[in-house]
């Protein structure tokens, strides 16, 4: 039977709806069968992974004396001791900017732009738990056309922010996917998005005009997107609780 490379792309796009983030990892569960559909297209395409909440891996640099980047997320250590994560991770508001940055204790990093190490595993000591993209990236490669870091790429991202506050993202992103365009042999991108990730594909596909778009873009792909938002939020606004990342209420 031969698969069209829309049908191998809707294939994958309903699959990955059904079975993303069924596991108690944080890794999502995908169908390697779907992902073989696309991946032996006689047309492949480019793809771009854009990870989702908490989906790439952050570095930590102190303010107060000189020191080296250093993993934070995820490190396995900080979730014995969940307040000092908090304390170097977090944000503060900015009065008079009216944006958040930075607290005065710690510079944090998203490393691996363009790249699927940061968003393949989320410690820089890779193991089981904390594989992300990586069996994604795994299947894809089968095909030689699929380099790593090449014609399948990463976007990882300040995942404290709203899309409109990372600003630098939409540009970034844009000169991300016309690269991989010509990586590719000037085949469309696909876009593939997990998550919160699914919010910010979404805001930088409304920033580019339909001409651009069709001519970079083959397809939009979502998985467990929360387009129409989240209930978690609206618990966390109610209850003042973090639960698992921060450890007590907001102040």
């Amino acid at each position: 039977m031969v698969y069209s490379v829309e049908a191998k792309v809707f294939a994958l796009c309903s699959l990955l709806l059904l079975a993303a983030f069924c596991s108690t990892s944080n890794s999502f569960v995908i169908s390697l069968d779907a992902l073989r559909l696309l991946v032996k297209s006689e047309m492949p395409h480019p793809l771009i992974l854009i990870p989702g909440d908490g989906g790439s891996q952050a570095y930590a640099q102190f303010r107060d004396c000189q020191s080296d980047p250093f993993p934070i997320w995820v490190d396995l250590r900080y979730l014995v001791s969940p307040r000092t994560f908090g304390d170097y991770f977090k944000l503060i508001y900015n009065n008079k900017t009216r944006t958040t940055e930075d607290n005065d204790k710690a510079i944090i990093t998203f490393p691996g732009w363009g790249e699927t190490w940061s968003v393949d595993n989320l410690d820089s000591r890779p193991h089981s738990v904390t594989k992300y993209f990586e069996d994604v990236t795994a299947a894809f490669i089968q095909n030689p056309y699929y380099v790593k870091n090449f014609t399948i790429r990463g976007a990882p991202f300040d995942f404290r922010k709203a899309p409109n506050e990372n600003v630098d993202f939409v540009p970034k992103m844009k000169a991300l996917v016309e690269e991989t365009f010509t990586n590719g042999q000037n085949q469309k991108v696909v876009l593939l998005a997990h998550s919160m990730g699914s919010l910010y594909g979404l805001h930088f596909l409304n920033n580019q005009t339909v001409a651009w778009k069709r001519k970079y873009i083959k397809a939009f792909i979502v998985a467990s997107a929360p387009l129409g938002g989240s209930i978690k939020a609206l618990k966390i606004e109610a209850s003042g609780k973090f639960s698992f990342y921060l450890d007590g209420q907001l102040n």
